[in-house]
């Protein structure tokens, strides 16, 4: 696992879940411990377990989710340190009641408080109360205890069962106070194992806005279950509510959710807080740009960072030369709400990094993680037809009818387009399997996407609305190949039949074909990804095919688009590079090439992973003064620079 976010994961755990029929996770639980930012980390010493059907294909992918999560074990019988309460709730009427002593002071709706009570049945409330409520009920009414932490408020017993019971933790050492249950609902008959935990911080430690202290719930192990009885409400209450009932926030309760909220599953973690970045430890985190992103010149991006606690403006700084710059001011001293629309100007790199700093504490900045690329649009295939759609040929295929032609009945964006059907309005002929295709398109460029608009009247079933008798589609050759077709992002909405009415046989030319058909009125542009093409050459070709039966008047398309990203290539690396000494100088030369200009960069090692900082010069040659040092080796990287 990799964690590519800005903060460290600690004791990490993870569930590894299964997306399709095919395969199963029959040991779901893996431990990663911690990983740090931009580090990778592995479960080996606690592996999943995999299967999957003896009929799955050969070469099958299969989709699965990793969900990582900072489970804190404090159970000592699973290897924890925490402190068992004592609860010995084993069945009806057996609810267990304590109160106990805060490691520091907490700040629970405005009010603070240095005593908790908890309860066996999945509570936690500030203040001392005797209350055990077993039968739970919505946030916000009458019932329950005031000042109440519902992490899963259902009727539970924690004896009978593997490490059983109700734990905590007083880490003052990591401002943080833990309870854990590890429990089941007292009615599932053992069928509904619950294992989550309350953490509570210190908010001197973890502040707030508001000084609220902040609460994490987790689930390792969460099954709801009715747990329902005569005298029970079914399901569990999830969320929280203050000393007077008359504030909460409510999850969930007899298995419905509150808009918003997401449902209880194996890894959940939720934190109640009035910090709005929603981080437990704030700080401030560029998120995007982090890495690998694209952007497109004289588009708008946006930067998104967590303003953390910092107060005051930000700068935003961009690089397009990944972390050894210069740096070029993108926005100064704009307000910290964590997002700014950004015009995309400037030349293209492959290095492109971006970086934001608090105005008034330069220290308090990020950056992103890897590089990011900033390119242009280059368009390799632009048709409106205007002027007979020169290179473009239509003919039916062997033994079938061709109606294509240019046509003013109907345009998307001037007078004229292609149409397969009649002249004028009239509708297109019986049998027909039409192909219009397009010039070749050599060197596709990369990310490369066909736009086009259209227009479609053709006959469908009417038993079947999904069923067309009569529809059009695109095809595809690359590189000289045959034709075959291509698939929009959206799909095709109609397919072609494989049989005629009564059960006799289909006459159009292709059976069972997705296809554009029935009523289009008005021009929609449809999209086609040719991504996995980059550098091939192409021909396209719409087709359209009719059977013997009833007509319409037909298809009509226009404005096609074939664009790109254009190439964007790495800095020219000149050649000839020498070193020669002058007294405690070293005097570096290489061959003149086309570059505005040239950085040196110096490395102490020979895979210039310590690279330093670059010097700037517009000539082919650049002075160390005092470079040359006894017993001091040095690596010199010379590379072309636009000046930006």
């Amino acid at each position: 696992m990799l964690n590519d976010g800005s903060r460290a994961l600690s004791t990490a755990s993870a569930i590894l879940r299964s997306l399709n029929s095919f395969v199963s996770v029959s040991d779901s639980m893996g431990t990663y411990g911690n990983v740090n930012a931009g580090a990778n980390a592995s479960n080996g010493g606690n592996p999943f377990a995999v299967s999957a059907l003896s009929g799955t294909p050969g070469g099958y992918q299969a989709s699965m989710q990793l969900v990582a999560y900072s489970w804190i074990e404090i159970a000592p019988g699973l290897g924890g340190t925490g402190q068992s309460l004592g609860f010995t709730d084993g069945g009806e009427d057996q609810d267990d009641v304590v109160s106990r002593i805060l490691p520091f002071t907490f700040q629970f709706y405005g009010q603070s408080y240095d005593t908790i009570t908890v309860c066996s049945n999945g509570w936690i409330a500030f203040g001392s109360t005797t209350q055990f409520d077993y039968r739970n009920f919505h946030m916000g009414s009458p019932l329950g205890p005031a000042n109440m932490i519902a992490a899963y408020w259902d009727d539970l017993i924690e004896t009978g069962i593997p490490n059983g019971g109700v734990y905590v933790l007083d880490d003052a050492a990591n401002g943080r106070c833990i309870i854990e249950w590890i429990a089941t609902c007292l009615w599932a008959g053992g069928a509904a194992p619950q294992k989550f935990q309350v953490i509570l911080y210190d908010p001197e430690a973890t502040p707030s806005p508001t000084g609220d202290g902040k609460i994490l719930v987790q689930y390792q192990d969460v099954n709801p279950h009715p747990n329902s009885a005569s005298f029970d409400n079914d399901y569990a209450t999830v969320g929280i509510q203050n000393i007077n009932h008359t504030s909460g926030l409510e999850i969930c309760y007899w298995n419905a959710y509150t808009a918003g909220s997401t449902t209880l599953v194996d890894g959940r973690a939720i934190t109640f807080t009035t910090d709005l970045t929603g981080a437990i430890n704030p700080q401030f985190a560029l998120l995007s740009p982090n890495g690998g992103e694209l952007w497109l010149q004289d588009s708008t991006v946006n930067v998104l960072w967590s303003p953390g606690l910092v107060t005051g403006g930000v700068n935003i700084e961009l690089s397009r030369n990944g972390l050894l710059g210069p740096w070029t001011s993108i926005a100064g001293n704009t307000p910290n709400d964590g997002q700014f629309a950004y015009l995309v100007t400037g030349t293209s790199s492959l290095n492109c990094r971006v970086r934001v700093s608090a105005v008034g504490t330069p220290d308090s900045t990020d950056t992103s993680l890897s590089d990011f690329t900033i390119a242009s649009i280059v368009t390799v295939l632009n048709e409106t037809f205007e002027s007979g759609g020169v290179g473009w040929t239509h003919a039916p295929a062997n033994g079938w009818i061709d109606q294509w032609h240019i046509s003013t009945e109907q345009a998307h964006g001037g007078a004229s387009a292609y149409k397969c059907g009649d002249t004028g309005a009239g509708n297109y002929a019986n049998l027909l399997d039409a192909q219009l295709t397009s010039p070749v398109v050599n060197n596709l460029p990369p990310q490369a996407t066909l736009i086009f608009y259209h227009i479609v009247d053709s006959e469908l079933s009417n038993a079947n609305p999904d069923s067309a008798y009569d529809g059009g589609w695109v095809e595809m050759s690359v590189n000289g190949g045959p034709f075959a077709p291509i698939t929009p992002t959206e799909g095709y909405p109609k397919t072609t039949r494989h049989e005629a009415g009564g059960g006799n046989p289909y006459s159009g030319p292709v059976a069972g074909q997705a296809c554009y058909a029935g009523t289009i009125s008005n021009w929609a542009q449809e999209q086609f990804n040719l991504g996995a093409y980059a550098d091939s050459s192409i021909q396209l070709r719409w087709r359209f095919g009719s059977d013997g039966g009833a007509n319409r008047e037909g298809w009509y398309v226009d404005d096609m688009q074939i664009y790109g990203i254009a190439a964007v290539t790495g800095p020219a690396i000149p050649v000839g590079l020498t070193i020669a000494v002058s007294g405690n100088d070293l005097l570096l030369r290489w061959v003149d090439d086309d570059s505005w200009g040239y950085r040196i960069y110096s490395s102490i090692t020979p895979d210039f992973s310590s690279l330093g900082l670059g010097r700037n010069t517009q000539t082919n040659t650049f002075t160390i003064p005092g470079g040359f040092a006894a017993n001091a080796e040095k690596f010199y990287y010379v590379v072309g620079w636009g000046g930006h």
